[in-house]
């Protein structure tokens, strides 16, 4: 009987760090990715909690779970965090940090991560690249011949496996030709993102809170989320004073910012939005200036 094998979609996150688990525990399989390799395309902050590290015990040998928790950024000296809420005076109205039961995350660079997953699944020849997912087709069973699952890909090429897994995340085609249709874009609120990079200079001339713990700060139906992400050596005499000592890796160093607006204090035409920073800093010009 042939061996039993898997193919995966997407060797982002997810599929990256299953098909890890794939490889230490010799399971045949192939992941097909439709970026290029070494891919910069960073995306947003991503912030990762405790099922992260399930997760990782599971897929990930010990050495590699040793230099994945060097990568995470730190928040107040600390690894883990929660966000902190602040009324639009910077006030504290609530710290998350202080509830035991509420999950704390940190922060990580996207790529670093990415690249950290694929790197031993392109040494062992398991990942190609620039290979789009088309649709997949279930072949019959035949005589002894178990049914099996067959892969088409936008280039003309097909593979088959007997689990076919997909990772695609929000633009799955897969789900879509399940019939699942539980991606749903949601329209009651519009989301401005920006991420950008964190000099020490500029770290020093932020407001201290954002060196101790995410920032939330809500009002009227308007939330700003603020994060700074600071790689392993990040450290602070003071957290709450203007000035102080810093040590982290300013090349990785980033600082990112979210804004959500009710949809009905946004304009009905997305495209007459010529100047996005202005529309968001008029919604919280009342705001403390720091913010």
């Amino acid at each position: 009987m042939a061996p039993f094998k898997v193919i995966v979609i997407g060797a982002g996150l997810a599929g990256g760090l299953l098909s890890n688990g794939l490889l230490h525990n010799n399971v045949d399989f192939t992941v097909y990715e439709s970026d290029e390799r070494n891919s910069k395309r960073e995306g947003y902050q991503i912030r990762l909690g405790s099922p992260a590290l399930v997760g990782f015990k599971a897929c990930l040998t010990q050495d590699q779970q040793v230099t994945l928790y060097k990568m995470f950024g730190r928040s107040g000296g600390m690894i883990s965090s929660a966000p902190i809420f602040y009324d639009t005076q910077l006030n504290k109205l609530l710290d998350l940090t202080k509830f035991p039961a509420y999950t704390k995350s940190a922060p990580i660079n996207r790529v670093l991560l990415r690249s950290f997953f694929q790197e031993p699944l392109d040494v062992a020849g398991r990942i190609q690249f620039n290979k789009r997912f088309q649709g997949y087709e279930i072949l019959p069973q035949f005589g002894d011949a178990p049914s099996r699952v067959r892969v088409s890909f936008r280039d003309g090429t097909v593979d088959e496996c007997d689990l076919l897994i997909s990772a695609e995340g929000s633009v799955s085609k897969a789900n879509t030709q399940i019939g699942l249709n539980n991606i749903v874009q949601l329209r009651g609120r519009w989301v401005f993102l920006a991420k950008g990079s964190l000099p020490a200079e500029k770290l020093m001339r932020l407001t201290p809170e954002v060196r101790q713990a995410p920032m939330m700060v809500i009002k009227d139906g308007i939330v700003l989320f603020y994060s700074a992400y600071l790689p392993d050596g990040f450290r602070t005499k003071d957290p709450d004073a203007k000035q102080g000592e810093v040590d982290y890796d300013e090349d990785l160093a980033s600082l990112f910012w979210g804004l959500q607006i009710p949809q009905d204090l946004c304009p009905e035409d997305p495209r007459k939005l010529e100047n996005k920073i202005e529309f968001c800093l008029d919604k919280i010009k009342t705001w403390d200036p720091q913010l």
